[in-house]
């Protein structure tokens, strides 16, 4: 089977997908609040990028089940000149348990870690939201760094300016997000919402 040929560009309907899906996040009270940027080069991690990423969101998960909440998350792969390949992870975590989150999740890269530099192997800050009407405005400025790959006619779109060359050349799948937060489960929901509202309709016209 041939290789994967590397992709440079985000698409439309990606960067969109990745947008509505933190939005969406916020919606059902998995609020994104944790970005978290993990460079699999200077952790030494071997083999492909989706496995070592792989590894630390199955640890997240496995922690969210413990701690009995949703995981949820949107992510990007990038490849610089200073961190190598490394990830951009807009992450959920309850605020009870967000100082237990900044300690054990370090232990789900599968790599060594060098915090002493400039340039950190891990980092894991907080992504802060704004209050209605204006909520989502403070997490723009995260969405549009992570889309920095996305092609110049989306990119217009969308208000994103390209800057391919700090995102980098990337084989396989460059982003995505959790299942609970696709366009599968979206639609799902507000169909249900729709459904939900046509049955309220209903009964309060048989109550009139």
């Amino acid at each position: 089977m041939a290789a994967k040929a590397p992709k440079n560009e985000i698409k439309l309907r990606q960067a969109e997908n990745v947008a509505q899906a933190i939005g969406y996040a916020d919606q059902i009270g998995c609020t994104l609040n944790r970005f978290v940027t993990i460079s699999w080069t200077l952790a030494g991690c071997v083999g492909p990028v989706k496995d070592s990423q792989g590894c630390y969101l199955a640890g997240y998960r496995h922690w969210a089940k413990y701690w009995k909440f949703t995981p949820a998350y949107v992510w990007v792969i990038e490849s610089g000149p200073i961190k190598g390949l490394h990830s951009h992870i807009l992450i959920h975590v309850p605020d009870e348990l967000i100082e237990a989150f900044q300690k054990i999740s370090k232990s789900w890269i599968k790599g060594k870690l060098d915090q002493s530099g400039s340039s950190k192997t891990y980092v894991n800050k907080p992504q802060r939201y704004g209050k209605c009407p204006d909520r989502l405005k403070q997490v723009k400025g995260t969405i549009k760094y992570m889309l920095k790959a996305v092609n110049k006619p989306s990119g217009k779109l969308i208000g994103v300016d390209p800057v391919p060359t700090k995102a980098g050349y990337v084989a396989g799948k460059r982003l995505g997000t959790s299942r609970n937060l696709g366009q599968d489960a979206r639609r799902k929901h507000a169909e249900n919402k729709q459904q939900a509202k046509g049955k309220v309709q209903s009964l309060a016209g048989r109550g009139g």
